[in-house]
């Protein structure tokens, strides 16, 4: 495995057809390897959409609809011989341990919450993983 390409972006809201498309478009044009999105706004309903659009392998944690969600993407070129996936925090702690070749590598998303109480408690969860 040579050098790759790992990027982490707030897209802020990604359930329009239109915003994911032209996330698609930049993380290939950035020649991408894994994106890991934060806020996606996604749920059940649209992770289907995802998995068809996107040219690679798609692992999606939503909340809701109208708030959190974080997603890892992994370009075609670029998709582990095997992965397991952590949900830790639904829509907001995402684990993936990904196999490569000879490599093993874990992608950690994290989207925390801004409210005081949910977020000491999130990031005692997070304490936890790391």
């Amino acid at each position: 495995m040579s050098d790759f390409k790992v990027c982490t972006l707030n897209v802020n809201g990604a359930r329009d057809v239109g915003k994911r498309a032209c996330i698609y478009e930049l993380l290939k044009l950035k020649k991408v390897n894994v994106a890991m999105l934060q806020e996606t706004h996604s749920d059940t309903l649209n992770g289907t959409d995802w998995r068809r659009e996107w040219d690679g392998e798609v692992v999606l944690s939503a909340l809701s609809s109208t708030s959190a969600g974080v997603a890892v993407l992994f370009a075609r070129g670029f998709i582990p011989k095997s992965h397991t996936v952590e949900e830790r925090v639904k829509g907001r702690l995402l684990v993936v341990r990904a196999n490569y070749e000879l490599f093993n590598l874990v992608f950690i998303n994290v989207y925390a919450p801004n409210s005081g109480p949910a977020r000491v408690q999130f990031l005692n969860e997070l304490s936890a993983v790391l």
